[in-house]
């Protein structure tokens, strides 16, 4: 016949391999649970970012194929351009056109910019072409954080103190990996005043306001910008 200690002694194992047992059992459920939950938010992320690409430009959405298309511009190419935007900022002028996409969203209602997408204004799906063909034209870092330099570079360039100080407000650049390559999903919000892009003397778009209107970037200036700061910003110019 068993002792009293003996049996108190199995007691105490079984209850004790029952209990690891039973907390090795809810450690790999919750495991096998969480795992299909963190796949499919990544597959419903990967699905957003698809389907962001592959929709149409509109008020709140622009692409572009590149960040530095002018960079490596020869004095010739630059003198035969007909491009305004090549004329007045010569090798500058690819990066001086993101700086307008931007502030067009900020004095507007925000948006997505995304580098590396070629849109076609046909039937045709939109051409995922990547930022990495780029990489090559950075002096330093010819990675994802030269590529992110050369856009904070430029937002120190052209904007002014109450969006390049407060950049983390306005601003957000994030690289997103879409069918082999990445792209660079610039996420802009709605500026709480409107903002005049900072551009040398004989810029012929100095002084004047840059919205997002539909899916084109525009120009105001005397009345017209005039009545749209009172009205969307409810302020006086």
């Amino acid at each position: 016949m068993l002792s009293k200690a003996k049996i108190s002694n199995e007691l105490e194992w079984v209850s004790t391999w029952t209990g690891n047992t039973l907390e090795k059992f809810t450690d790999d459920y919750e495991i096998y649970v969480q795992k299909p939950i963190e796949n499919d938010i990544l597959t419903k992320k990967s699905k957003n970012i698809n389907s962001i690409i592959f929709s149409d430009e509109h008020h709140e959405l622009e692409f572009k194929t590149s960040l530095l298309w002018s960079i490596d511009y020869t004095k010739e190419q630059i003198s035969t351009n007909t491009s305004p935007e090549i004329k007045t900022h010569g090798k500058s002028a690819s990066r001086f056109i993101i700086a307008k996409s931007i502030v067009a969203f900020l004095n507007s209602n925000g948006g997505k910019l995304i580098i590396g997408v070629k849109e076609h204004k046909d039937s045709q799906e939109n051409e995922i072409v990547g930022i990495e063909h780029e990489f090559h034209k950075l002096k330093s870092n010819q990675n994802e954080d030269g590529y992110r330099l050369q856009l904070n570079e430029l937002i120190d360039t052209y904007f002014p103190p109450n969006i390049r100080n407060h950049q983390n407000d306005y601003i957000q650049i994030e690289f997103k990996a879409v069918e082999k390559v990445k792209v660079c999903v610039i996420s802009i919000s709605k500026s709480n005043s409107h903002v005049f892009l900072n551009l040398k003397d004989n810029d012929n778009d100095k002084d004047k306001l840059i919205i997002r209107s539909d899916a084109r970037t525009k120009k105001l200036s005397g009345n017209e910008m005039v009545d749209y700061i009172q009205k969307h910003f409810k302020t006086s110019p």
